[in-house]
């Protein structure tokens, strides 16, 4: 048999790959300390096996706990539980569950998923579907940027920051130094911020359709909404609205 007549190898999974990239570099480092680097390569190896299906399996025990409870509650004012939308639903809500990051995330997830599991009208699967799929692909950052946006006045307020907000002509409100004043420990990263707006206006959650009507100017009073110092009512488009409602708590939960 020629060369050209072997088959191909099979190509490796990522978690392969994880693999051999965990366990190069244990050994690059074992071997600056000189130890053995079989060693080291054996205990990354093993500790990859032990850790991943594990966590897996605890993040994913935590979500359909969570969403559970959620459909039950929710269930109770339904005419009926359609079983094809709760498959679809948990299927990808428990996909995007696995790489959740945060606790706080996967509670915004369970309450999506629950909400799509119980759409009552077949016309709205798909948009329910298209939410919770968004959902699972932002962060628990996107969403809380998103509720900044959604009501600056009462984010400034909660915030005790009233007054504060500048009108920088002109550009207007800077919307970056909105969640600047709001969330003090995001200042810290300009890049981090500018990344999740711009995530956020590329998905649709926010800017040019956005509700432009307005409720206050900076320095005190009523503004017409033709005034170039009133305060945006809010930031979100319609589809943010939605993505908001779609996560918010489950009433009893």
């Amino acid at each position: 048999m020629t060369e050209r007549d072997q088959p191909n190898p099979p190509k490796a999974s990522r978690l392969d790959t994880a693999r051999d990239i965990a366990a190069g570099v244990g050994a690059t480092a074992l071997a600056a300390t000189g130890a053995p680097a079989g060693a080291v390569a054996a205990t990354a190896l093993a500790a990859l096996n032990t850790l991943v299906p594990s966590v897996v399996e605890r993040q994913s025990l935590r979500f359909a706990e969570k969403t559970a409870e959620r459909i039950a509650l929710l269930e109770a004012d339904l005419r009926e539980l359609r079983e094809d939308m709760v498959a679809a639903s948990l299927l990808q809500g428990a996909m995007a569950a696995a790489r959740s990051a945060s606790h706080t995330h996967l509670d915004y997830l369970a309450n999506a998923t629950a909400r799509a599991a119980t759409t009552e009208d077949e016309k709205d699967d798909d948009y329910a579907m298209m939410l919770l799929r968004l959902v699972g692909d932002v962060t628990a950052t996107h969403i809380r940027v998103l509720q900044i946006l959604d009501d600056p006045a009462c984010a400034l307020a909660a915030a005790r920051r009233t007054g504060q907000w500048e009108y920088r002509s002109p550009d207007g409100f800077v919307y970056a130094e909105l969640v600047d004043l709001v969330a003090p420990d995001l200042a810290t990263d300009p890049t981090r911020v500018r990344a999740v707006l711009g995530d956020l206006e590329r998905l649709g959650l926010f800017g040019e359709d956005a509700d432009h009507s307005t409720v206050t100017v900076i320095d005190g009073g009523n503004a017409s909404p033709d005034d170039e110092r009133a305060m945006p009512k809010s930031a979100t488009t319609m589809l943010g609205r939605a993505l908001l409602e779609f996560v918010a708590p489950v009433p009893g939960s």
